[in-house]
């Protein structure tokens, strides 16, 4: 679970007269932890809060009451109240370091990897040597790009339990990231081994099968993990690509047809789309799906980049030149963005254009190779224009009455 949170905490104390202050109760602070686990054992979970709350208001040093209501807080997906009761939780005992662990699942959930990081640290410091805590730091650290620690904190999580399949699945995860593919499928096999209806890993070991060109062996994990979830919108995206690998773009249309009906407000999978549509020839189609893309995401070079191409397609060359120069705006170092609208100049014939906005295309990536050849096309092109341009100029036409 990855819970966005970007609030301040603030605590609010009401000043009230040193004498009308009430002393803590931890008798009833107790009885009310205990009533709060009776309801949260009966599924009333708000009650249960309730109870929680009141029970750490009567006894603020209550640390079952705070751990129970921050357990619950979290489950529920009230990651201020979680943090809330953390932030109680560590001040009233430092050393515990259950009450870290729990706070850098809070911070992984938050997207905050590098204090995540930092926190599980701190628990594994304090004692808690658990495959879970290795498992989330190793997870914590992909997202961080450090893969040599990930690897190791996955490999410390599997040898302190043999039949921990997440953490095969995930050190597959990296493995697969860092381009060791072989080691990346064996992981997954393990953890399928351990689950054998484990639809993460299904789909993780049918992306490295389509990224080996095991194209068969890819489809069968896709369709696999489709049958267990069939709304997994990551299935269908990837397996359209696979179809489209393998020139099946009218199945790769309806697979991402499938995955925008899911999830409506990805620009991706609309200009995904619409170079399935442009590859069956169906331009008009295309640039529809580029228009949404572009209406959801306006900001994207990518989605003007993609819809000009469609213009241009289309043979509207003003408006697929327009998009063209409304990406490289957008994002100036954008490489493509020139290379594209410099191969559009090409094709127009306006060399000298194609020129300037190739050789930008080129200072920004020096590898770009389809860069390179449309440039050294747009030259030869150029040279034999100017070459015409200035042969009619120094030309000059004969007379009239003058006879060979």
């Amino acid at each position: 679970m990855r819970l966005n949170y970007g609030i301040c905490i603030l605590s609010l104390a009401v000043v009230l007269p040193v004498a009308a202050q009430l002393k803590p109760d931890p008798a009833r602070s107790k009885r009310l932890n205990e009533s709060g686990l009776k309801l949260e054992n009966a599924g009333q979970i708000e009650q249960a809060l309730a109870a929680y709350k009141e029970a750490i208001s009567a006894d603020p040093s209550n640390l079952p009451a705070l751990k129970n209501s921050c357990r619950l807080n979290y489950g529920v997906g009230k990651n201020q109240e979680a943090f809330t009761d953390l932030e109680k939780m560590l001040n009233l005992d430092p050393e515990d370091g259950e009450t870290w662990a729990m706070r850098g699942d809070l911070y992984a959930d938050m997207g905050d990897y590098k204090l995540a990081a930092q926190d599980f640290t701190r628990a594994i410091n304090l004692g808690l040597d658990r495959s879970t805590v290795y498992h989330q730091r190793g997870i914590a650290y992909v997202h961080e790009q450090n893969f040599p620690k990930a690897l190791e904190d996955f490999n410390r999580a599997i040898r302190l339990k043999l039949d921990n399949a997440a953490a095969y699945k995930d050190r597959g995860v990296a493995y697969t990231m860092t381009g060791q593919n072989q080691k990346a499928l064996d992981d997954y096999d393990r953890a399928l081994q351990l689950r054998p209806n484990y639809p993460e890993a299904i789909l993780e070991r049918g992306y490295v099968h389509g990224s080996l060109g095991q194209l068969d062996l890819a489809l069968a994990d896709l369709n696999r993990v489709l049958h267990l979830q069939p709304d997994n919108v990551k299935a269908y995206s990837i397996r359209a690509t696979i179809f489209s690998r393998m020139d099946q773009h009218k199945a790769a249309v309806l697979d991402f047809s499938q995955a925008i009906r899911r999830n409506p407000n990805d620009p991706s999978l609309f200009l995904a789309r619409g170079t399935e549509y442009a590859a069956i020839k169906d331009y008009t189609a295309a640039l529809q799906d580029r228009n949404h893309a572009v209406e959801i995401a306006p900001e994207n070079p990518s989605c003007y980049l993609a819809r000009g191409s469609s213009y241009h397609l289309l043979g509207e060359h003003t408006k697929g030149m327009a998009d063209r120069d409304k990406a490289i705006s957008l994002d100036p170092t954008y490489a493509e963005a020139w290379f594209a609208r410099g191969s559009a100049h090409f094709l127009l014939q306006h060399y000298a254009l194609a020129v300037s906005d190739l050789e930008q295309a080129l200072k920004l990536n020096p590898e770009f190779e389809d860069a390179k050849s449309t440039l050294a096309l747009a030259k030869q092109h150029l040279a034999k224009e100017t070459s015409e341009t200035a042969h009619k100029t120094t030309t000059v036409p004969a007379s009239p009455n003058e006879k060979d």
